[in-house]
């Protein structure tokens, strides 16, 4: 089998491993830009701490009652997880349905973005047209939907059929996961 390595992270003091086997290649692509960029840090993306999700397909038809619980620990604890491994977003023309649309894809802006997000740190993200900048914010907000409890959100846009557009787009990403994450 493939071995892993053991981090320990020094904020939660928690161990964790690094999935550098993801089937998500943007992930590995946009940890290789920060290597050679010269990042020291360049991996956290690839984060996950239960070893025992490694290489497991989270939509899987055969997924155990066990790998369902540990994936729904995995995501709780672990965004970048939920984003590489679970997260789809809907296309024109796509499938519908739990595996439908297109894997989530990172780049520089939109991790700059998730980790501002999960350090509650306000950002403004400016990328060009038509790169996924709302639906990866979306990612992020329905993580919070799924993963948080007494949570309340507002949308708020320059009009309200940017609010509703919005809205609707989040459900269609949450109608693309697993049965058991919806």
């Amino acid at each position: 089998g493939v071995q892993y390595a053991k981090y320990l992270e020094e904020d939660t003091r928690m161990y964790y491993f690094i999935d550098s086997h993801t089937s998500n290649l943007s992930f590995i692509r946009t940890a290789n830009d920060l290597y050679n960029l010269g990042c020291r840090n360049y991996k956290f993306m690839l984060k996950i701490y239960d070893a025992n999700l490694l290489g497991v397909d989270p939509y899987s038809p055969i997924i155990t009652p066990e790998q369902i619980k540990r994936v729904n620990v995995e995501c709780k604890r672990n965004i970048w997880y939920y984003i590489r491994e679970i997260a789809r977003i809907p296309e024109e023309g796509g499938a519908i349905g739990p595996g439908g649309g297109i894997r989530y894809q990172l780049n520089r802006g939109n991790l700059a973005a998730t980790w501002c997000f999960a350090h509650n740190i306000d950002h403004y993200l400016v990328l060009p047209r038509q790169i996924g900048k709302t639906k990866s914010e979306l990612q992020n907000i329905l993580w919070v939907y799924l993963f948080s409890s007494n949570t309340k959100m507002m949308f708020l846009c320059k009009d309200g059929n940017g609010s509703k557009a919005n809205l609707r787009t989040l459900k269609e990403e949450r109608d693309l996961l697993p049965l058991y994450l919806q």
